[in-house]
């Protein structure tokens, strides 16, 4: 490994690392108010990042389930368990799975969340975590984020891993659809425009890298 990349790894580890699957609910049972995720893979994301499934460390992790990695911010509820098994699209891998709850008798935001993840417009997660050890692979040309700690995972619009993109359809297009679903729902009013707007603009940043 030359230097840079040997100073791009250390820089790599020990940070707070999110990413996001958009892979639709494994299974969702509505009356019990709960679903499966895929929380993390092996697959690249778009910064050629790989974590290693194999050596997660979720001993730490305290099962909060945030909206957009909000922490600061009351939860949406709680993930129940975390496990690995074997992944259907990489042989002899692994892949982060989990099950979570949705209190959705705590508040109308909650229960707003968990409509759109049954309806299906919102059905990507986000691990949030630190990894132990970093290094770069050569043949591949990408890192490998390993020993990785689970913090936290949370429900969010957009992610970075390549498998996020909706199947069959154009990436900047779908985005270009869910601003248009967020700009319909903004309500002045409503506590939540201005995240609503924030998150428009997000999604605007990233059209504009697309469509480069």
């Amino acid at each position: 490994m030359n230097k840079a990349m040997v100073t791009k790894a250390l820089e790599k580890k020990g940070q707070m690392h999110y990413l996001a699957y958009n892979l639709k609910p494994v299974s969702i049972n509505e009356e019990k108010h709960t679903a499966i995720f895929v929380m993390s893979t092996i697959t690249p994301d778009r910064h050629g990042d790989v974590v290693d499934q194999k050596s997660w460390i979720l001993k730490h992790f305290h099962g909060a389930f945030f909206w957009a990695h909000r922490s600061d911010e009351f939860p949406l509820g709680q993930w129940l368990r975390v496990w690995l098994e074997p992944d259907p699209e990489n042989p002899d891998e692994v892949m982060l799975m989990g099950e979570v709850e949705f209190a959705v008798d705590l508040g109308s935001d909650i229960l707003r969340a968990w409509r759109h993840v049954v309806r299906g417009d919102l059905k990507m997660v986000s691990v949030g975590f630190i990894p132990g050890d970093v290094y770069y692979k050569e043949e591949g040309e990408y890192f490998v984020l390993a020993m990785c700690e689970l913090l936290e995972c949370s429900l969010v619009g957009i992610g970075a891993n390549r498998r996020a993109l909706v199947k069959g359809e154009d990436a900047a297009q779908a985005l270009i659809d869910a601003k248009k679903v967020i700009e319909g729902e903004i309500v002045e009013t409503d506590p939540s425009a201005n995240r609503k707007k924030n998150a428009i603009l997000l999604l605007n940043k990233a059209i504009r890298q697309m469509q480069k």
